[in-house]
């Protein structure tokens, strides 16, 4: 059964798993909001700030990563970070629940989105422009996107 669901203490063990399997090879080299270790693991599923993280599940085995944060440092517009587990890839499921995510913002009354991406990070990219992001560079290797509420 596919969920997401706001993190929680319980899903502090899952979630130090998933971030070891999609630390492995590489894999997540684009992630790094933080790092993904099971000390953070620990500290993300013990927040209880106006920041929102969640995990997308399937039969309780965590399938992504996602996040809206920057309101518990006072910032009006959220950035969004998302990563997906490396057996979970290209079967639509980051789209999805950057789509979530999206209502998850608008819901709070936000009336924009940010988020950087690597501009390497070509099937983000890809994903990103089709849900309407306009890119800026941000430095040498990274771009940030906006997404405005429609």
């Amino acid at each position: 059964m596919l969920e997401v669901v706001i993190l929680s203490q319980e899903m502090e063990e899952a979630l130090g798993s998933f971030f070891a399997d999609v630390s492995k090879d590489n894999y997540a080299c684009y992630y790094h909001p933080y790092s993904l270790t099971t000390e953070t693991a620990k500290e993300l599923c013990a927040l209880s700030g106006k920041d929102l993280h969640y995990v997308l599940t399937d039969n309780g085995m965590i399938l992504g990563h996602g996040m809206l944060r920057g309101w518990d440092e006072g910032y009006e517009i959220p950035s969004l970070g998302i990563v997906i587990h490396p057996a979970a890839a290209n079967k639509g499921l980051g789209t999805m629940f950057v789509k979530f995510l999206h209502s998850a913002a608008w819901i709070r009354g936000c009336f924009k989105i940010r988020l950087s991406v690597h501009k390497n990070n070509t099937v983000a990219l890809s994903i990103y422009e089709k849900l309407g992001y306009v890119f800026v560079p941000k430095n040498e290797e990274e771009l940030v996107g906006t997404l405005l509420r429609k």
